[in-house]
């Protein structure tokens, strides 16, 4: 019988570890190619509504935009101003924006050189890779992959992002830089980690009653 109930008590633990596990995975797949940064001059914009998905063109590239994630009051996005656009945990584009900086940090994951004549790029890893062109004749002399670096960045001609400059490794501190948007958390999420708190607590209570209840059994108690 105490073997029966310990391991009753051993899977509800084993239950709650699953879950604390499954929480703190990242909750969206990395695809092969990564994507383009969600900065650029708006050329075009379709807001999403409760019910459909909507679109935006920043410089040459169109996002699709999650239905329902315009703010309200809404963001100001308009043709001709220059945005970046949060995400949510999935890696769904919103149709929010956010303060546009100078300097962008990650760590350095690949680089193709730029030529005189040719763009190059490079690919920053935050929660999700981001891929973005370096501007022809741009040197990155002393940027290295696997470190933490910092680039200056603006935008083209035809509105799209492109890296100025290599400002070095990216400090301890933090600094008054654009960090790429963080699109997943390290964690599990609060309700479900209070959700394993509560059942690891509940299968504890149940074993310490059955336990008292059989130890005065054993005792010939009334």
């Amino acid at each position: 019988m105490r073997t029966m109930r310990a391991r009753r008590f051993a899977g509800a633990w084993a239950a709650a570890v699953m879950l604390l596990l499954i929480g703190a995975a990242p909750v969206y797949a990395q695809t092969a190619t990564p994507p383009a940064l969600a900065c650029g001059r708006v050329v075009a914009y379709t807001p999403p509504t409760a019910g459909a998905a909507g679109s935006i063109t920043l410089g040459t590239t169109t996002f699709a935009l999650k239905a329902g994630s315009e703010p309200n009051p809404p963001s100001p996005i308009v043709v001709g101003a220059i945005v970046c656009l949060d995400e949510n945990q999935a890696g769904e584009i919103l149709a929010k924006a956010h303060l546009v900086g100078d300097t962008i940090c990650g760590p350095l994951t690949a680089v193709t050189p730029a030529s005189a004549s040719a763009a190059g790029s490079i690919t920053l890893q935050s929660n999700r890779q981001r891929i973005i062109s370096v501007r022809p004749g741009t040197s990155l002399a002393g940027a290295q992959v696997g470190s933490s670096a910092c680039f200056t960045y603006g935008f083209n001609s035809a509105g799209d992002p492109e890296v100025r400059g290599f400002v070095g490794a990216q400090p301890t501190a933090s600094p008054p830089v654009r960090q790429l948007p963080s699109t997943s958390t390290n964690g599990p999420d609060p309700a479900r980690l209070a959700l394993i708190v509560a059942v690891a607590a509940a299968a504890t209570a149940a074993y310490v009653v059955r336990r008292r209840g059989f130890a005065r059994r054993a005792q010939g108690a009334p």
